[in-house]
């Protein structure tokens, strides 16, 4: 598992075909004890963690009460099928009802930059769960494409009770910048051109296209920092 900056968030990913990942996809309590040592090693260099998860659904509960006795913020992909509690525990939320809230309830947000400029969709969240503890909240998120109303995501989302509208779609969209990440990597590093077939010779061929990566990524930049582009005028 690797994890990656941005901005104050940590983002954990997996290669496709690694070991981890059958695992996982096995087991998803396999993960809890791969993120432990990361999240040791972030927290104690001070990082603020928010966890998300594409291949681990948020409807796996003993993932999000993990993070949750942890103390660390998570937004969860799930299920349109997933249901919550309500802040009353006799009241039992359905994630997909989200679709059904006025228009006032929802917002067009940016979740970041994408490759052709910003990404905005229209955001939504309802409150869950009556245990409203050391200073955090818990609510159920939906992401509605513009284009498309009937196209839905859903995500468990935990935070400090603070926590706003826009941070919790800025997470949520963090997902993009890992994936573009990897797509350069391929196109410039050769990440996926290997032939090998056990775990230690991936690791290696894999570490040495990042580390590739990384490389012209810095060299890049300070290049283009040197050498502006000048502007054209009419």
């Amino acid at each position: 598992m690797r994890y990656y900056p941005q901005g104050l968030a940590v983002c954990f990913t997996a290669a496709l075909r690694s070991p981890k990942m059958r695992n996982i996809a096995t087991d998803p309590r396999v993960s809890i004890g791969v993120f432990a040592p990361l999240v040791s090693l972030a927290s104690s260099r001070g990082a603020q963690l928010f966890g998300r998860a594409r291949i681990l659904n948020g409807q796996v509960p003993y993932l999000r009460l993990w993070l949750e006795d942890q103390q660390i913020a998570y937004v969860l992909a799930t299920r349109c099928d997933d249901t919550a509690p309500g802040r009353d525990w006799r009241e039992v939320v359905c994630v997909a009802d989200l679709a059904t809230l006025p228009a006032a309830k929802w917002k067009r947000i940016s979740c970041g930059p994408g490759a052709h400029g910003q990404r905005f969709y229209d955001w939504a969240r309802l409150d869950v769960r009556p245990e409203w503890s050391y200073g955090f909240g818990h609510w159920v998120l939906a992401r509605r494409s513009i284009s498309d109303p009937t196209d839905i995501a859903y995500y468990h989302c935990y935070a400090p009770a603070r926590t706003t509208l826009t941070r919790l779609a800025q997470i949520a969209g963090h997902r993009w910048p890992v994936a573009e990440c990897f797509q350069q990597a391929k196109n410039q590093a050769g990440l996926d051109q290997h032939q090998v077939r056990d775990w230690r010779a991936w690791y290696a061929h894999i570490t040495l296209s990042m580390a590739t990566h990384a490389l012209l990524t810095a060299a890049g930049t300070l290049a283009a920092q040197a050498n502006p582009t000048p502007q054209q005028t009419c």
